[in-house]
């Protein structure tokens, strides 16, 4: 009798947990995510109803940034976005404006064996600049190009006035050549950590002594990028130009190019 409710007590031990695991299971599997489907989730009202939620943002508009975000979202048994993240970057004010318009999205629900399944889907989010936009972004540009050259075609200083010149025949160069500037860039952190890349666009006066004065930034791309730009200009030697056989102050347009490795 005793060996018979021993046996019972272990039986009843090793059946429990067995069972607990059980369930365990039978949750994890309720809340598995799928990546394929039966019938995978699709955009209730369709691509249209995504493209209502996109919202370009003015800044990115205004610098003329375009791109394609890549959005990770877990659609769940009732058709809601219950997670998301950007799987590929176009820009941080992008990925942002991506995040949103997925944001409250609503989908019919995956479908697997018959029954309504979570299943992560991938959405790309595209932000382009209609053909009106960019020809204004470009007129913008050169505008802004022709009041910086007028501006800086004569300077005062004290009483002398001091002509600053746009063409001379022989330009400025670079010491050593672009490489010699690339040498000087420095990466901002918050670029980095942002993963912002793009061109800034600097205007510099080459004086006689063949240094980098008057420095402004014509396009910018922010995120500490505009001040590395100007910093690395500062920090470059040039040969200075020339006109009639001497040297004068020339203004330049120098790109300088942010990109991630």
């Amino acid at each position: 009798m005793k060996k018979f409710l021993f046996l019972l007590l272990m039986l009843a031990v090793s059946v429990l947990p067995q069972e607990k695991s059980k369930s365990s299971k039978s949750t994890d599997t309720d809340s598995e995510i799928h990546l394929s489907a039966d019938k995978m989730p699709e955009i209730a009202g369709g691509v249209k109803a995504l493209a209502e939620k996109i919202v370009y943002p003015a800044a990115a508009k205004e610098e003329g940034i375009e791109g394609i975000v890549f959005v990770a979202c877990v659609v769940n048994e009732q058709g809601d976005v219950i997670k998301r993240e950007v799987l590929k970057s176009a820009h941080p004010a992008l990925d942002k404006a991506a995040l949103e318009a997925v944001n409250g999205l609503k989908f019919t629900p995956g479908v697997k064996d018959g029954k309504n399944v979570k299943v992560k889907v991938t959405l790309p989010i595209s932000f382009k600049l209609n053909g009106k936009e960019k020809q204004e972004k470009a007129e913008q540009e050169k505008a802004a190009q022709e009041k910086a050259k007028q501006k800086s075609e004569t300077s005062v200083s004290g009483d002398a006035e001091e002509k600053v010149f746009t063409q001379a025949d022989v330009m400025p160069e670079i010491v050593g050549g672009m490489e010699s500037l690339a040498k000087n860039i420095v990466y901002p952190a918050e670029a980095k950590e942002n993963k912002v890349e793009g061109k800034v666009i600097v205007t510099a006066v080459i004086d006689e002594k063949g240094d980098a004065v008057k420095l402004k930034v014509l396009k910018s791309v922010g995120y500490g990028c505009d001040e590395a730009a100007i910093e690395a200009v500062k920090k470059t030697k040039f040969l200075p130009g020339k006109k009639d056989g001497k040297t004068v102050k020339v203004q330049i347009t120098i790109p300088i190019m942010f990109k991630l490795g």
